[in-house]
């Protein structure tokens, strides 16, 4: 969510997705004050509010919010795993990052099975 332009009386609002610009529209239209919030199908907002309105106040002290996209297990996983080089830290980094059982498998195939078959493949 982004403030693009704030007048008295009015600010308009730029949402990311759909999903927060329509629970934005059902919040604020509970907020006393509030006049009209006109949307359409781009992504933004215009809030008309009052002057002096609680509405005012929360509109006034709006704080700006962007994603933040944070890496999951499995990319911890993948990053961390091309640093191993002993298999046994391998074994336990793999178990701990995905669970004993897919852990177990996965180290069985990759490190056990594939690997050597990729070394010995492209050795010749």
């Amino acid at each position: 969510m982004k403030v693009v332009s704030r007048i008295d009386g009015r600010v308009r609002i730029k949402f990311d997705n759909i999903y927060e610009q329509r629970s934005f529209v059902e919040n604020i239209s509970k907020i006393p004050g509030v006049i009209n919030i006109e949307t359409g199908k781009a992504l933004s907002a215009l809030v008309i509010y009052k002057s002096g309105s609680p509405a005012d106040f929360v509109l006034r002290n709006l704080r700006e919010t962007e994603e933040v996209v944070r890496a999951g297990r499995e990319e911890i996983y993948h990053y961390g795993n091309a640093v191993l080089t002993h298999p046994a830290a391998k074994a336990l980094w793999t178990v701990m990052w995905l669970g004993f059982r897919r852990g177990i498998v996965t180290f069985a195939a990759c490190s056990l099975i594939l690997n050597r078959y990729i070394k010995a493949a492209f050795e010749k």
